[in-house]
């Protein structure tokens, strides 16, 4: 039955060239949230929209999941470069998980049933990143996933390991992939060798359960000692509370018995790139990432950094090839990632406000089943 489904809705696209709510029974309408602007401001809010033909190559999904970033907040929060008139309408969120319940007839990857987690770019397959790619980033430029269902393009969504549920697999997409880069693809984190997070959201989370699970050194920072506490339980070779100690690179340097650190994911700016720059050893590597602090200055751009002995890599996130060789090592592994908690689809404002609190540790879900 199943096969004679999927074939019909084959035969359907095809003739019809769409998939539609008459031939099919797929729904026509989806609940969304949606930025919008007001005055100098931006908001979410809830509406109900169309939902968009389904194309040759594109495959509609009933979601069941979704993982904030920071990057989601600070677009919500207004420090993003995007100006609350270029941000109104669209979909927030770009990482989520859900159920493919029709797809398109040229499409080979995936069938009804199949469970699949969306991708950062919507078509960034493999190699660099170039301009075309960059503009299909999810939640803009994009629509984002904080919706019901979605159609996405084929090239836009991966299938979710089988021993992760929905929740779980929302949150790999954009900080799980980005953890993986900054530690294995533009560098090669070893065993025993140090590896430095930077406090407990998700990207630093992810990298202490990748380098643990290779046998590697990570140490990790927080204001928070029960924080650091839960770090340890899951594999922190050490942890430094960097509110206790305003010098805590070399508190670093100490963990790492005076080597310095052979891996650093930076994910905070300028308020922490120069003690992070402090704690690397010889030829150690700095993934650039995020920017919670603000920009940096220029003395700490990836040239000025290499000028000065040691590597650094700016980049974002990473393509589908990436994400298929991450999934391989979770699976590898059986790494479950860390959720901290869960809202509803319609308490999505308090999950905005939960991770803006700061108090988190790993990612935050909202449900839409």
């Amino acid at each position: 039955m199943k096969s004679l489904s999927i074939l019909f809705l084959g035969l359907v696209a095809f003739v019809a060239g769409s998939a539609t709510a008459a031939t099919t029974g797929i729904p026509t309408k989806t609940q969304q949230y949606q930025f919008q602007s007001y005055g100098d401001g931006i908001s979410i809010a809830l509406s109900e929209a169309d939902i968009p033909d389904l194309q040759a190559t594109s495959v509609l999904v009933k979601m069941h999941a979704v993982s904030l970033n920071h990057r989601d907040l600070s677009m919500l929060d207004g420090q993003s470069r995007s100006t609350a008139e270029q941000l109104a309408g669209i979909v927030p969120v770009s990482d989520g998980a859900g159920e493919v319940i029709a797809i398109g007839s040229s499409v080979t990857e995936f069938q009804v049933g199949d469970r699949v987690m969306t991708a950062f770019f919507e078509n960034w397959l493999e190699g660099d990143l170039t301009p075309i790619a960059r503009a299909t980033v999810r939640g803009n430029p994009a629509n984002g996933v904080l919706s019901k269902f979605l159609v996405s393009p084929e090239t836009g969504l991966i299938k979710i390991p089988d021993h992760l549920s929905y929740t779980e697999a929302s949150t790999l997409p954009c900080a799980a992939l980005t953890a993986w880069n900054g530690l294995f693809k533009f560098t090669a984190l070893k065993p025993d060798q140090y590896a430095l997070l930077e406090g407990t959201g998700g990207v630093s989370i992810f990298g202490l359960q990748f380098a643990y699970a290779i046998g590697a050194r990570p140490i990790i920072t927080s204001s928070s000692d029960e924080k650091l506490m839960r770090a340890q339980g899951l594999g922190a070779f050490g942890t430094v509370n960097y509110r206790k100690h305003a010098d805590w690179e070399q508190q670093v340097r100490t963990l790492s018995a005076g080597h310095g650190v052979n891996s650093v994911l930076e994910v905070i700016g300028e308020a922490t790139i120069a003690k992070a720059f402090a704690s690397l050893a010889p030829n150690g590597h700095i993934a650039i990432i995020g920017g919670l602090s603000g920009a940096r200055s220029t003395e700490f751009t990836p040239e000025a950094i290499q000028n000065k002995g040691f590597r650094a890599t700016q980049f974002l996130v990473g393509s589908l090839s990436d994400f298929e060789k991450m999934n391989e090592f979770i699976v590898e592994h059986q790494l479950h990632p860390i959720v901290d908690r869960e809202f509803t689809f319609e308490q999505a404002n308090e999950a905005f406000a939960f991770m803006r609190s700061g108090e988190h540790f790993g990612k935050i879900v909202i449900r839409i089943d």
